[in-house]
C-alpha cells in the first residue's frame, strides 16, 4: 500500500525551527488569538454544486450511500442492524462536491510605526503565524507587506528570513489614509491581474490604523495597544470588522525578557555557556547577590562560574534546581544582577563587554566595545554586581569599580564607553524606578537619587556634620522609605570612634553606641524583626530604624536604637562573613564550617545552609 505524500505545512516548520521556550511562549499567544480570529469568511460563486466521488463516512443518513459493511450486518444480525439505525451510529458514504468556490486570498498589513514597536510587534508576529496556518487549511493564497512601505509590496514567501524581516521592518512615521488608500488601490489591482477574490483583509496596527475608514474588500482591523498601569505586561486588543460586533480581549505577555528574544530573533538557539545540572555540587566561594525579592541567589564558584540557586520560602523548602553558568571560552565574568526573573551577566574579552540576559536560555546577548578599561575587583571569591535601569530613550548598566568610582554606559550604543558619574560612592541601590547613591562630598557625603525617566540627579540629603564625616568610611543603607527626590529611607553611619549614627527618612537623628570589638551590619525597621515582646514596645519606638550589630564572639546578633539593645540572632559557630539584604529581610552569612545560611527574620527561621 503506497502512502500518500504529507501535506507541507510551513508555519509548522517555521515553529519548528524555534528555541524551544520562544516556541512554546508565542504558542501560548496564538491560541487566544486564533479563538479570537473565528474561522474564514468563504465567499461563493454563483451556480450549483455537482457531485464528484467520495471525500470520506459520514452518519449522515442516506441509504442509496450506505457502507457495504452494514448491509452485511443487516443479513446476518438484523436486530443489531436495527439498533444502530436507532442510535444513528450506522456509516455512510460521504459525497465530494465540485469546488464552488472562487480563488480566495488573505491579505495582511502591518503598521510597522512608532505605535506598534516593542511588545506589540508580538501580536504581528503570532497573527503572521497564524494566517499562513489559515490560509494553508482553506487552500487560500496569503500575501502580506506592511502600511509604511513606500513601494506598496505584497509579499508571498514565509520562509524563517521572512519572518525576521517581519521583525525587523519598522518606520518613524505613522499611519495615515494616503498609506491606505494607495494599499487599498493595490490589492484591487492584484485581484483583476490574478483572477482572486479577498476572503479577508487584516489590518493590524494601534489606535490611529483603526479609526480610518477604508474600503478593503472583507476588513478585519486589529487594534492593539499596550495596557498601562498593569502589574503584568498586558495588550488589549480590540477586532472590528464590517460583519460581526467589536470584540475586545487582554492578552497576558510573557516576561520581558522573554519578549525581547522573541522579538530580535525567534531562532537563537540557547547559549553554549549555559549549563544546568541540580545533581551537581557546585563550591562556591564568597557571598552571594541576591535578588531584590530576596528569592533568588548567585555565587561565583572556584572554576569561575557563576551558580544561581532559588532560596526556599521556608525552613522546609528544597533548594530545587541549580542553573549553572561558564563564560563562553576567552571571556572573563565582571559582575552579574539578579531579579526574580532572570541573571544578567556583564563579562569581556580583549575587545568588547557583552551583555548577558538569561533566563532558562540565552535571551539575548549585546555587546558594546570596549574602548576603555576600568578597574575590576581583584578578590576572586567575591561577586561584583551592578545595576540595570530601563526607559524608553536608553538602557543603562551601573557599575561601581573597586576605587569606588560610580560609572554608566548606555547598552544600546555599540561605541559608547563608561562614563563616571561620581566618586568616592560608599553605596548604590536602585528603588521605586529610580538609582541613588551615597557619596563622600568636601564637606560631607550626599545621597543622591538618579530618575532615568526625567535624566535628572538630585540630592535628597546632604549631611551637615563636618570633621566627623571623615570617619563615614562606610555607610549602610534601608529601604524603609522610598529612595525618592522628597523622601529617603535610614542611613547608618559612624560619627565619632565608638558611636554611629542613624538617620530616618524623616531626617530625624539618633545616635548608637557600639563596642570597639563589636560590628555593624546594617539597619533595618524594627517592625520588620518580629520579634518578642516586640508589640509591647512603644508605637513611634517599633516605626524607627535599628542598627544591627554583631558581637564580639561573632555568634550574637544585636538590634539597637536609643536604650532599645535586642539580641534578635544566635547561632553556635562563629559568622566569618554576614551581610543583610536591604530590600528583604533576611541575613546571608558563612560561618567558621564554610557552610552559606540564609535566615528570614520574619519567619524567624533559616532557609538555607549550604554546606562548605
Amino acid at each position: 500500500m503506497s502512502l500518500l505524500p504529507n501535506t507541507p505545512k510551513p508555519w509548522l516548520d517555521l515553529l519548528a525551527l524555534m528555541h524551544d521556550e520562544v516556541r512554546f511562549q508565542l504558542q501560548g499567544l496564538m491560541r487566544p488569538l486564533e479563538k479570537l480570529m473565528g474561522p474564514i469568511a468563504l465567499i461563493q460563486q454563483p451556480g450549483g454544486t455537482e457531485p464528484e466521488g467520495y471525500v470520506g463516512i459520514t452518519r449522515q443518513a442516506n441509504y442509496q450511500r450506505l457502507l457495504l459493511s452494514e448491509w452485511a450486518l443487516a443479513q446476518k444480525h438484523p436486530e443489531e442492524f436495527l439498533r444502530r439505525a436507532a442510535m444513528n451510529e450506522q456509516m455512510f458514504l460521504q459525497l465530494k462536491r465540485q469546488d464552488n468556490q472562487q480563488a480566495r486570498t488573505i491579505v495582511m498589513l502591518m503598521d510597522v510605526g512608532p505605535e506598534q514597536l516593542g511588545k506589540p510587534r508580538l501580536i504581528h508576529l503570532a497573527i503572521w503565524v497564524l494566517l499562513i496556518k489559515r490560509a494553508l487549511g482553506s487552500n487560500a493564497e496569503f500575501f502580506y507587506g506592511f502600511v509604511q512601505d513606500e513601494k506598496q509590496t505584497l509579499y508571498k514567501s514565509i520562509d524563517r528570513k521572512n519572518m525576521l524581516e517581519v521583525l525587523a521592518s519598522r518606520q518613524c512615521s505613522g499611519v495615515n489614509r494616503l498609506n491606505l488608500q494607495a494599499w487599498q488601490k493595490i490589492v484591487e489591482t492584484k485581484c483583476e491581474e490574478e483572477g482572486f477574490a479577498v476572503s479577508e483583509c487584516w489590518l493590524v496596527g494601534g489606535k490611529t490604523c483603526a479609526e480610518y475608514e477604508v474600503e478593503f474588500p472583507n476588513l478585519k482591523r486589529l487594534a492593539v495597544t499596550e495596557k498601562l498601569l498593569s502589574e503584568e505586561p498586558k495588550l488589549i486588543l480590540r477586532l472590528l470588522s464590517n460583519i460581526n460586533r467589536e470584540k475586545v480581549i487582554e492578552l497576558v505577555l510573557p516576561d520581558d525578557n522573554a519578549c525581547v528574544h522573541m522579538l530580535r530573533n525567534p531562532f537563537k538557539s540557547a547559549s553554549k555557556s549555559l549549563i544546568t545540572d541540580a545533581s551537581k555540587k557546585y563550591d562556591i566561594v564568597g557571598m552571594g547577590a541576591t535578588s531584590r525579592n530576596g528569592r533568588k541567589i548567585a555565587f561565583r564558584t572556584k572554576d569561575r562560574g557563576i551558580a544561581l540557586y532559588s532560596i526556599p520560602g521556608s525552613a522546609n523548602g528544597s533548594l530545587g534546581k541549580v542553573r549553572y553558568f561558564m563564560p563562553v571560552e576567552g571571556e572573563t565574568f565582571a559582575a552579574v544582577n539578579v531579579t526574580k526573573r532572570r541573571l544578567a551577566m556583564l563579562t569581556f574579552d580583549n575587545d568588547n563587554w557583552y551583555l548577558y540576559l538569561n533566563n532558562t536560555s540565552d535571551l539575548g546577548k549585546i555587546s558594546f566595545s570596549r574602548s576603555q578599561r576600568y578597574p575590576l575587583s581583584s578578590n576572586l571569591n567575591s561577586i561584583s554586581e551592578f545595576i540595570l535601569t530601563r526607559n524608553d530613550d536608553e538602557n543603562n548598566l551601573w557599575i561601581v569599580d573597586e576605587k569606588k568610582i560610580l560609572r554608566k554606559i548606555n547598552c544600546d550604543e555599540k561605541t559608547s564607553v563608561f562614563k563616571t558619574v561620581a566618586t568616592q560612592v560608599m553605596a548604590v541601590e536602585y528603588f521605586e524606578n529610580a538609582l541613588f547613591y551615597v557619596a563622600h562630598t568636601n564637606s560631607g557625603f550626599e545621597v543622591v537619587t538618579y530618575s532615568d525617566k526625567e535624566h535628572q540627579e538630585k540630592a535628597v540629603y546632604h549631611s551637615n556634620l563636618t570633621e566627623s564625616d571623615k570617619l563615614a568610611s562606610q555607610v549602610f543603607v534601608h529601604s524603609s522609605g522610598p529612595w525618592r527626590y522628597k523622601s529617603v529611607g535610614s542611613l547608618a553611619f559612624p560619627v565619632e570612634k565608638n558611636k554611629w549614627a542613624l538617620v530616618s527618612h524623616s531626617n530625624i537623628h539618633s545616635t548608637v553606641t557600639v563596642l570597639e570589638e563589636e560590628t555593624v551590619i546594617g539597619t533595618i525597621n524594627i517592625n520588620q524583626l518580629v520579634l518578642d515582646g516586640v508589640e509591647s514596645l512603644d508605637v513611634n519606638l517599633r516605626k524607627k530604624n535599628c542598627l544591627l550589630v554583631l558581637s564580639g564572639d561573632q555568634k550574637t546578633l544585636h538590634a539597637r536604637v536609643e536604650s532599645l539593645d535586642l539580641v534578635i540572632y544566635e547561632q553556635d559557630y562563629v559568622i566569618t562573613e554576614i551581610k543583610l539584604n536591604t530590600n528583604k529581610p533576611y541575613l546571608h552569612y558563612r560561618d567558621s564550617t564554610g557552610a552559606y545560611c540564609v535566615y528570614s527574620f520574619p519567619r524567624r527561621e533559616l532557609l538555607m545552609r549550604i554546606e562548605g
